[in-house]
This record gives C-alpha cells, sequence and structure tokens, in this order.
C-alpha cells in the first residue's frame, strides 16, 4: 500500500513538473530586456593697429516660452505579478508577466535666446554721422539707422548683450572720440530702443572720461529699470553684488571684468572699482556665481589688438573659467574675429567661448576691423539640468563711405561687391576684398557655427 502511495504521490509531482514548463515556455518567445534609462538632454553645459578711427526705448516684455522634449519610451519588464512556485516543497522558478510598452514620457524645457554683439566704438566719424541722420527730428543724435539691418535679430531675441566700448562721460568732458572717449548718451537711448537688455562696460576706456565720467556712465544706465549694466562698480560691496537676470524661469548670473584701463588709474579715496581680471577674483567670483544661478556668462575684455589668434593668458583664463562652472565666456578688446570653440570643463561639460566677438560698429580704418559678429545660443533649463544649445555665428561688416559716413551694419550674407568695392576703408587698406573678409570669417568660425542663412556667399 505505501509503494502504490509513493508511485501515485510521484505521477502527482511529475504532472505538476509537466504544466509549469510548458506555462513558463510560452515566455521565452521574447528575450526578458533590461530597462532603457531615458535619454538626458545633451548638457553641453552642466548645472553644478590701435583704435584710432578713420577721420582724426522701451524695455521688451517677458514672454515666457516652454518647449517640449521627448523621451524614448521604456520596455519595462513588470514584476509585480511573478511568483516562485512551489509544488509539494519542490521549487520550480518565477513565472514571468509579459513585456508592456509605457507611453512616452513629455519633460519641459524652458529656453532663453540669447545673442552677443561686439565692441561699439562710436568714433567722432560715428557720432558726426548720427547727428546728421538727426536732422529733422526731435534727437540731437540718430544711431538707429545704423542698426537697421540686424535690428530684427536683438529685438528677437529674449535677451541681448553688447559691449559698449566707450563711456557716457556727460559733462566731465565735451563729447569726442579717439584716444579718450566721450560718447553722446543719446547712444544708449538708441541702444535700449533697439533691444538690447544687458550693457557691458568693463573695458580699457572705461576711464577716458575721467572717474566723474566713470561714475556718470553708472549712474546713466543704473536709470533703466529693466536693463543690466555689468562692468561698472560703485563701490566694493557693488562689485561683489554680482549681476543675476531671470527670464523665463531661468537664473542667469553676469559677469564682466577687464585687464586694465590704458594706464589711468582711479583718484586716491575713490570707492569706484575697477573690475580687473586677477585669478584670485575670476576664481572666487566665478565659483560663487555657479552656485547662484542656473547659467553664468562672462564678459571679458583682453587678448592683444589686431591678432588673430588668443594668447597663452586668454586661454589659461579662458580654462579657469570653464573648469569653475561658466557656461559662455564673450571676449572683447582685439578689434577682429578671434576663435569661436567649446572648451572642455573639469565636470565634463563643455563651455561656449567666443575669444573676440571683433567689432560691431566703429570708424576704425582697416578691413580686419570692419569684420564682427553676433554669437547666438539658446540656454535651456530641464528637470535634469541646463545646456546651451543652437549655438550658431551671425558674421556682420560695418560699413561706411570714402567720406566715413553713411555708417551701416550689414550681415555678411548680405553684402555684396558693390558694397565692398565702395567701403571708404579702401583708401587705408589696399588688401581689403570679399575674399580676405571671408578668410578672417573662416578661420576663425568653425562651420558647424555657421548656416545658409547667415553665410551664404
Amino acid at each position: 500500500m505505501k509503494n502504490k502511495l509513493a508511485v501515485a504521490a510521484s505521477l502527482l509531482v511529475a504532472l505538476v513538473f509537466t504544466v509549469v514548463l510548458l506555462l513558463s515556455a510560452g515566455g521565452k518567445g521574447d528575450k526578458a530586456e533590461k530597462p532603457v534609462k531615458p535619454n538626458k538632454p545633451d548638457t553641453t553645459v552642466s548645472v553644478p593697429v590701435s583704435e584710432n578711427s578713420a577721420d582724426t526705448a522701451e524695455p521688451k516684455t517677458e514672454q515666457p516660452t516652454q518647449a517640449v522634449t521627448d523621451i524614448k519610451a521604456e520596455n519595462k519588464r513588470t514584476k509585480s505579478d511573478s511568483a516562485a512556485l512551489s509544488v509539494l516543497g519542490y521549487a520550480f522558478g518565477e513565472v514571468s508577466a509579459c513585456v508592456t510598452d509605457t507611453p512616452a514620457e513629455k519633460v519641459p524645457v524652458t529656453t532663453v535666446s540669447f545673442i552677443a554683439c561686439g565692441d561699439n566704438l562710436v568714433h567722432s566719424s560715428v557720432y558726426s554721422d548720427a547727428k546728421t541722420l538727426a536732422a529733422g527730428t526731435d534727437k540731437e543724435y540718430n544711431f538707429i539707422p545704423m542698426y537697421d539691418n540686424v535690428a530684427d535679430v536683438i529685438k528677437n531675441a529674449d535677451l541681448a548683450f553688447i559691449n559698449q566700448e566707450t563711456p557716457f562721460g556727460g559733462s566731465s568732458r565735451p563729447i569726442s572720440g579717439y584716444p579718450m572717449f566721450n560718447t553722446p548718451e543719446q547712444m544708449g537711448d538708441d541702444l535700449v530702443e533697439l533691444g538690447f537688455d544687458i550693457i557691458g562696460l568693463a573695458n580699457n576706456h572705461m576711464l577716458d572720461s575721467t572717474s566723474k565720467g566713470y561714475e556718470n556712465t553708472i549712474d546713466y544706465w543704473s536709470k533703466w529699470e529693466n536693463v543690466t549694466a555689468i562692468g561698472g562698480y560703485k563701490n566694493k560691496e557693488d562689485f561683489e553684488n554680482i549681476r543675476i537676470v531671470e527670464k523665463n524661469g531661468i537664473k542667469i548670473a553676469l559677469l564682466a571684468y577687464t585687464y586694465g584701463t590704458n594706464g589711468l588709474t582711479l583718484p586716491k579715496g575713490s570707492e569706484l572699482v575697477i573690475p580687473l581680471y586677477d585669478d584670485e577674483t575670476l576664481d572666487r567670483q566665478t565659483k560663487k556665481a555657479r552656485e547662484m544661478a542656473d547659467c553664468v556668462i562672462v564678459s571679458i575684455h583682453w587678448g592683444v589688438e589686431d591678432n588673430f589668434k588668443p594668447n597663452a593668458d586668454q586661454k589659461r583664463k579662458a580654462k579657469l573659467m570653464a573648469d569653475n562652472g561658466v557656461d559662455v565666456i564673450i571676449g572683447h578688446h582685439p578689434h577682429v574675429l578671434q576663435p569661436l570653440e567649446w572648451i572642455d570643463r573639469a565636470d565634463g561639460g563643455k563651455t561656449l567661448c567666443m575669444y573676440s566677438l571683433g567689432n560691431f560698429l566703429s570708424g576704425m580704418m582697416y578691413s580686419r576691423n570692419m569684420v564682427g559678429g553676433i554669437l547666438g545660443f539658446d540656454i535651456s533649463k530641464a528637470p535634469n539640468g541646463v545646456s546651451i544649445d543652437n549655438a550658431y555665428f551671425i558674421p556682420t561688416v560695418c560699413q561706411y563711405n570714402n567720406k566715413v559716413r553713411g555708417f551701416k551694419i550689414y550681415r555678411f550674407s548680405e553684402y555684396t561687391d558693390a558694397l565692398e568695392q565702395a567701403h571708404g576703408a579702401h583708401k587705408f587698406d589696399s588688401s581689403m576684398s570679399m575674399k580676405s573678409m571671408r578668410k578672417i570669417i573662416d578661420n576663425a568660425i568653425p562651420k558647424e557655427f555657421l548656416t545658409e542663412d547667415f553665410y551664404n556667399n
């Protein structure tokens, strides 16, 4: 009898084992896959000659915008219904649930479009032309028409920066050009009307109109509620107060420095501060800015005039700032284009660095000083961090006639042979040509940043 019971029990176990095997075989047609992690947006930026001339509005309304980035759907194998099957003490493994597809997840990405323009140098030829353009208006000077061909680029950006190279000294001394500039304040009014939100003041000419002129420049820009001036500071406390602009929910820290002021100094006892770019200051303030904001942008006056390549000190300082988490470096002073590049950072991210944007508007004499440009990019913020995206460069040419009047900025894509041949710089520069200007652009700007819309010649 015991033998019969043992045989019956063995048969029952064998039957159950066979059933389990058949059930398990039904789910082996599709091999189990490991869950796929969502792709993150590209985190390129992580969270954590002389300057002598040839002839010796309303703030924008913020409109927050949002883009949506699709994240690839994950194929997940759910094991919540899995259980280890045991019959009469024998374990026969897990019975797996079928694989199901989950809907694609939507992650909000907020963006800020940002443009940066180079040196705005108001030589006597420039303001004399502006005086002529003001005839028949209620203005003494009218600079607006000089920017007509690029006004849409400026106005359409969420934030627009320009390096205002020459000071607004007011009554500290008469209106003047090179070598000791004092620019009409109407230039500032017109820049605001054009749509510039961020004004760079740190440069080698900031004391041209004496310390009183420097203070007047700071006071002038302080009156604009929705304009941020960087690089001019009333005192030490003001200098350490890092400017933060918040746009579309993104906090952007803005810093500005210069190598010097052409040997000019502040009077003894003055509380005014010139933002010099010594390593200790760069290191300390960029680290502090990184902690305060989603994005850090530095405007820096450095390098050697008329040199097309950054020197060793520029390279070293750029790397220092990059390793401290600076997202974008905007360079000025050489008055010619220097390279645009990505710099690898210690945290694995990259910093967008324009060593020199060249001149935007000026009365300088040589064709190399006529070629400049507009650097553009998007600051994108997603739940997993901030990135610098869609970087591009619009080459520009500053035009004037053989009387050094008729100033106008042109996109290079719209610049013609006829305009080039009529340029007044031919009087001073026999090497000027479309080919030579194109070579300047090609040597400085990688093709990845040049689009046909802006560079189709």
